[in-house]
């Protein structure tokens, strides 16, 4: 992918601040993920036997541990993207012998 940085990630300060909030989303949606682990063991362990139950509570787990894992892989994919941008505006030029 080719293209150039624009915005607030075209600056240096901006482009930390834009990681520092992706990896502060990311850190939101693996303790909202942890939680949500917690909260269906636990609802789960109270249910017992009572498997029809187990069975919607799972069904309602999986759907919302689905939305979150899109949500993490978006933000892996638009990280990767970045990466791939600052890798296609590097000068190369620069990187030879007499580079300072």
């Amino acid at each position: 992918m080719t293209g150039k940085i624009t915005g607030l990630a075209a600056h240096p300060c901006g482009r930390e601040r834009v990681r520092q909030a992706q990896m502060r989303r990311l850190e939101s949606v693996a303790r909202r993920r942890a939680a949500l682990v917690a909260r269906y063991c636990g609802q789960s362990r109270r249910l017992g036997a009572n498997f029809r139950a187990r069975r919607r509570l799972y069904g309602a787990f999986h759907a919302q541990n689905r939305a979150l894992l899109a949500e993490e892989r978006r933000f892996w994919d638009a990280l990767i993207d970045e990466l791939e941008v600052d890798d296609a505006t590097d000068d190369d030029d620069s990187d030879g012998p007499g580079a300072i």
